[in-house]
């Protein structure tokens, strides 16, 4: 009777352990693990690998018996192809399984690993194109001459010269007609996955197809896997959306108490790297920077960059005009200060319930009109500050409004003073592109608690915190630009590293933002849930859940590093209807009510320190 002796893995384990103390990224983890497990020549060496890894590493994942055979089968298939193997590195384990498992040769394998290095394909989208054979038919598809005649086909579009904006890395002034492939009215395949709930994109549109709908997006085939530009329908010309915008305000000081002392020796370095990096899109506005701002602009930029290397947006306050007049003046002295010939973008600064009336009563939107057609501005739009019920009130009014600036960011999701969510969906409801500001809440989501900073660096300690923050907003598919206000080189070099190419946020890591954002809220200094119970009898008529929802906004936002935020000037605007916080007179009627069963009136005497005594 023959007796299988015990095999003696020790050397091996020893040599895992080595590996998982190297801290190396997945891809490089995973094929040594192969290569070690292929060098064993006993059947169940990937088996024992498992068992141990997953013994010995409990809280990791991806050590499955069945994972350490494709590992094993990784490295082989590999072996002797350097060239492949570097590709490799650089995409997913799951898009790498899907190409090891259903491609049978090494010439079709590094055909699909190039297609998703390029095209960010995930894993239904790869099977898909696996399954109808696209690597058989990789030569680019031609537009077609036929269009509906009342709408119009790319080669139309060409032929009536309608504008490409593009990066300073790649000139499409030769753009031919058939390197247009096709356009769709939702966003690329790669950028599905925001885990906001959207739906799937419709069918692609060949390129005879209209484009003339508002937002709808194009692509240039560059390559003969599709398309390494896109580009978006606004208005009528087609523009880059390369989705990182510099906001500049926050910029760089030489005295810290001083707004308007600008280092500009560092913005003009951050200005180059932006645009070297092929990020055209630079936000600034009347007041930012102690009114400054405009002119950083014209000596960071307009006076050192070619004017078709770069896109500017400036805006119009109503705070600082209060007649046709002086609003002239205002925007000839935009164009003065900046000397930039024109506005690419121009947009009414703020809109709110207490603003919007002053710029319907002076036709501040046919003005932007007027303003249009005589070339002064290229797209015309507005920022907003208030509810979803509004916004719909004036894109329903002004249809001719071409793109929204919205503040969103993971904490403010679900905020029902900001409404991020429902003011989102109801731009993609009108068809309008969203700009996005504040998406690092001012640098709250920069600081987070320690909880939730675990969360993140649990899920990939590569990337930043601030990370999180910009690609949950970019990751949204009717998003056109996230803005980002940088102090620094440093901070500028951070945002470049993972926006320049850019991949949206998987379902899960969405997930883990909103999981952040409920540990950040769970901290926050009066626990109300804005049921509004208190405020029916209230005899002061004081907006007590926006009172307590700005106030947790401002100590959550740590005041000694901000200075004046935005909720101040919510709270002034809230006041102009509502009674103040100094105005409740104790009667104890709103305690008597709430569910929560808070102090509502001492949490009401801490709002008035902040608000109405600041």
């Amino acid at each position: 009777m023959n007796i299988r002796k015990p095999i003696d893995y020790s050397a091996m384990y020893v040599v895992l352990n080595t590996l998982i103390a190297m801290s190396l990224p997945q891809m490089e983890l995973y094929h040594e693990i192969g290569k070690l497990v292929s060098a064993r020549p006993e059947k169940g060496a990937a088996v024992a690998a498992a068992e141990y890894l997953r013994k010995t590493y409990p809280d990791d994942s991806g050590f499955s018996p069945r994972n350490l055979r494709r590992m094993r089968d990784f490295y082989s298939a590999y072996e002797d192809a350097p060239e492949v193997l570097a590709k490799t590195m650089t995409i997913g384990w799951t898009q790498n399984i899907v190409i090891l498992e259903n491609c049978k040769t090494l010439e079709e394998r590094t055909w699909y690993i190039d297609a998703v290095r390029q095209l960010n394909w995930p894993k239904t989208e790869l099977l898909e194109r696996i399954a109808g054979g696209s690597h058989k038919n990789s030569a680019p598809v031609l537009c077609s001459n036929e269009a509906p005649e009342d709408q119009t086909s790319f080669e139309t579009v060409l032929s009536n010269k309608i504008r490409l904006h593009a990066s300073s890395q790649t000139d499409f002034s030769r753009l031919q007609p058939r390197e247009l492939v096709y356009w769709s009215k939702q966003p690329p395949q790669n950028e599905r996955k925001n885990g906001a709930g959207h739906e799937r994109r419709d069918g692609l549109r060949r390129a005879g197809h209209a484009i003339r709908d508002e937002g709808a997006y194009c692509y240039v085939r560059q390559t003969e896997f599709g398309s390494d530009v896109r580009f978006q329908i606004i208005g009528k010309e087609c523009v880059n959306m390369k989705k990182l915008g510099f906001g500049l305000m926050r910029l760089p000081l030489l005295d810290p108490a001083n707004d308007a002392s600008i280092d500009m020796e560092q913005l003009k370095s951050m200005v180059d790297l932006f645009l070297e990096k092929g990020f055209t899109y630079f936000d600034t506005a009347w007041m930012y920077q102690g009114f400054t701002s405009e002119r950083a602009a014209k000596e960071a930029l307009v006076d050192r960059h070619p004017r078709e290397s770069f896109t500017l947006a400036t805006k119009l306050h109503a705070g600082f005009f209060h007649s046709p007049e002086e609003r002239e003046e205002v925007f000839s002295a935009q164009l003065e200060k900046t000397e930039a010939g024109y506005f690419d973008y121009y947009l009414l600064h703020g809109v709110d319930a207490g603003g919007y009336p002053k710029f319907e009563e002076l036709d501040c939107f046919g003005w932007l009109l007027d303003k249009k057609a005589k070339g002064l501005i290229r797209h015309a739009g507005f920022s907003y500050h208030d509810n979803a019920e509004l916004l719909d009130e004036i894109l329903t009014r002004h249809p001719e409004t071409e793109f929204v600036q919205l503040q969103i960011n993971y904490l403010d999701w679900e905020s029902e003073w900001i409404q991020s969510r429902k003011c989102y969906e109801v731009c993609v409801k009108h068809k309008k592109p969203v700009i996005v500001m504040e998406p690092v809440k001012g640098g709250t989501l920069a600081r987070i608690p320690q909880e939730a900073e675990a969360l993140f660096q649990g899920a990939d300690p590569k990337m930043s915190i601030p990370s999180w923050a910009i690609r949950f907003a970019a990751s949204l598919p009717n998003v056109m630009m996230v803005l980002s206000g940088m102090s620094s080189l440093e901070q500028m070099a951070d945002n470049l590293s993972y926006m320049a190419d850019f991949t949206p946020l998987t379902e899960d890591e969405t997930a883990l933002c909103h999981k952040a954002a409920g540990i950040i809220n769970s901290q926050i200094a009066v626990p109300c849930t804005g049921c509004s119970y208190c405020t029916e009898g209230c005899p002061q008529h004081i907006a007590i859940p926006q009172y307590f929802s700005l106030y947790n906004e401002i100590t959550r936002e740590d005041m000694e590093h901000k200075g004046w935020t935005v909720s101040f000037a919510n709270y002034d605007a809230l006041t102009q209807k509502f009674g103040k916080a100094a105005d409740c007179i104790a009667c104890g009627q709103c305690e008597s009510i709430c569910p929560q069963r808070l102090k509502i009136v001492d949490y009401l005497k801490e709002v008035s320190i902040r608000f109405d005594h600041t």
